[in-house]
């Protein structure tokens, strides 16, 4: 990763934090609407969430508030992507685990 890849993706976490700080108790509930909208206009426009905020941000007015939120959904639904990826995928359980064949 180079530097100044690096002191962007801090950055993006610094703003996400803020944005934490400043809803408070309803982050939850106003990150879900962020992600949800974000995660539309991404699929929409084939590029991944991190990518289409410069995006939205070139194609229309949005205040410093509104890329807060946009890049704090961005990291979100980064990090909820990377998450899944990461989950191994479990064998089905038929119940015989540990269970030993006495035939």
């Amino acid at each position: 990763m180079t530097e100044q890849l690096v002191r962007l993706v801090v950055h993006m976490y610094e703003l996400r934090d803020a944005a934490k700080r400043i809803a408070g108790d309803t982050y939850a509930a106003k990150i879900a609407d962020w992600k949800g909208a974000l995660a539309q206009i991404a699929a929409s426009l084939k590029v991944s969430p991190i990518q289409a905020v410069p995006m939205i941000a070139k194609a229309n007015p949005v205040s410093d508030i509104e890329i807060m939120w946009l890049t704090a959904a961005a990291v979100e639904l980064t990090e909820d992507a990377a998450v899944q990826s990461n989950v191994p995928q479990q064998e089905p359980n038929d119940g015989a685990q540990g269970v030993q064949d006495k035939r």
